[in-house]
């Protein structure tokens, strides 16, 4: 696939390869340290206008889509490019936007986002948190040909639970933490009855502060193979394939590093678009008690004090 990117292409359009996302990441996470925990006030005003005042832009999602489908684009899961791809299937004029959401909050607006999806034929990508997990929803999803996976962000959950601090401190915590994964992971099979054999790590505070982040977790071929994972959205494998990659955010922006109706424009090959379901309705209510906890298990962190609350919240099993 990399051979087909079109040359001259901003870096809205390049071609990237996860190692180079991940190097990106671990920068950012650097820089947030560096910066402390202080929000500038524009973010936090964009956040405050976002999660309360923003009325809902469902319209403008189904709009995008259905743009994106005007112009020739199969919108279409993880695993179906994935698939394609594997089976040398996926042709030099081909279309194709991944359509990927991480379900951090807000399962009523996901679940609007799905019926839109399913009204226009649109199979996509949905990642859960423990948190977030709607065995209904996830069985639709994967009845009408979509993908349902899991959300996993074990690292983190211990790191709050225990008070870790540091990148040493949670190397040598991370047999427990991928014990954890394989508990949680195994009981949620059992739980919805799905394969879950995609799944995506989450991106929390705690990863940033600590520069060190959920998907460490698998960079282990003997567990990925015990637990017959087929991929993690940040595989390289994967991640070389798809030549823009654009993701919704708070008000007044709305997306980063820009409009992907820009890629789908010019006629790029493969592009993926990651949504959050709060980015596109305020729900006034279940915004105020994510950002609550999320003050909440922010102070407990930087005083210091575990958190033994995040064990109910990040798990199935509770962490020894």
């Amino acid at each position: 696939m990399a051979e087909e990117t079109p040359s001259g292409l901003n870096d809205a359009v390049a071609v990237r390869t996860s190692e180079s996302v991940r190097r990106i990441e671990m920068v950012k996470a650097s820089d947030y340290h560096r910066r402390g925990q202080i929000m500038s006030l524009k973010s936090t005003m964009g956040r405050v206008i976002g999660d309360n005042l923003i009325e809902s832009r469902l319209h403008v999602y189904e709009s995008f889509l259905s743009h994106a489908i005007g112009l020739g684009y199969e919108v279409c899961s993880i695993p179906r490019l994935w698939h394609l791809t594997q089976r040398g299937r996926v042709q030099p004029t081909h279309k194709l936007l991944v359509l990927r959401h991480d379900i951090d909050t807000d399962i009523s607006t996901a679940r609007s986002m799905w019926q839109i999806e399913k009204a226009l034929g649109i199979k996509s990508s949905y990642f859960f948190r423990i948190c977030t997990v709607d065995v209904d929803l996830m069985r639709e999803i994967e009845d009408f040909g979509g993908s349902a996976g899991y959300h996993f962000e074990e690292l983190a959950t211990v790191a709050k639970l225990k008070g870790l601090k540091t990148r040493e401190q949670v190397m040598r915590t991370l047999p427990c933490m991928r014990d954890l994964f394989e508990s949680n992971l195994t009981k949620l099979r059992i739980r919805t009855g799905l394969p879950l054999r995609f799944v995506a790590s989450h991106g929390d505070f705690v990863n940033r502060r600590i520069g060190i982040f959920n998907w460490v977790i698998l960079d282990d071929p003997p567990l990925r193979e015990r637990l017959d994972i087929e991929l993690e959205a940040y595989d390289e494998a994967y991640m070389h394939l798809v030549q823009s990659r654009h993701s919704d955010c708070e008000y007044p922006k709305f997306w980063k590093p820009g409009d992907p109706r820009c890629a789908i424009e010019a006629g790029v090959g493969v592009i993926q678009v990651l949504v959050h379901p709060r980015e596109w309705r305020a729900n006034c209510w279940v915004n105020l008690v994510e950002n609550t906890r999320r003050i909440y298990e922010g102070l407990l962190y930087s005083c210091g004090i575990p958190n033994r609350l995040v064990a109910r919240r990040g798990s199935i099993t509770l962490v020894p």
